[in-house]
C-alpha cells in the first residue's frame, strides 16, 4: 500500500467506521436530527449541519489534491451552505465525502510533494 492510498484508506475510515481516533463522522452523527444538526445555540459559531459541510467539502479538497487536481478552495467551498433544514435534506447531506474515494492509484497525474508514488 502507498502512503497515499494508506491516506486515502484513513480519510475514508474517518467519515465511515474503524476511525483511529474514535467515532467516525458517520457514527457521531447517527442520531442528529435536522433540527438539531441547523441549531445555532451559540451565535456566531457554525451548526452542526455546516460542519459536516465544511468536513465533506475539505476531505473532498484533499482526495482530489491526493489524485493530482490542482483544487483552489473558494468561500463556498470552504463553507457550503445548507439549502433548507428540512429531514430530507439533512438525510441526504454529505457527512465528510460528498464522493467515492478514488481507487488506489486512480487518477494521479503527478507525485504529491514528500510522498512516494
Amino acid at each position: 500500500m502507498t502512503e497515499i492510498d494508506r491516506i486515502l484508506d484513513q480519510l475514508e475510515r474517518s467519515r465511515r467506521g474503524e476511525a483511529w481516533h474514535g467515532p467516525s463522522l458517520e457514527e457521531a452523527l447517527a442520531n442528529i436530527d435536522a433540527a438539531t444538526a441547523a441549531a445555532r445555540p451559540i451565535s456566531n459559531a457554525h451548526t452542526i449541519w455546516e460542519l459536516a459541510l465544511h468536513m465533506a467539502s475539505w476531505q473532498d479538497v484533499v482526495r482530489r489534491r491526493l489524485a493530482g487536481e490542482e483544487v483552489v478552495p473558494t468561500p463556498t467551498l470552504d463553507w457550503p451552505e445548507a439549502d433548507e433544514a428540512s429531514e430530507a435534506a439533512w438525510a441526504s447531506a454529505p457527512r465528510g465525502a460528498p464522493h467515492e474515494s478514488p481507487a488506489p492509484g486512480a487518477g494521479r497525474r503527478g507525485p504529491v510533494a514528500g510522498v512516494a508514488p
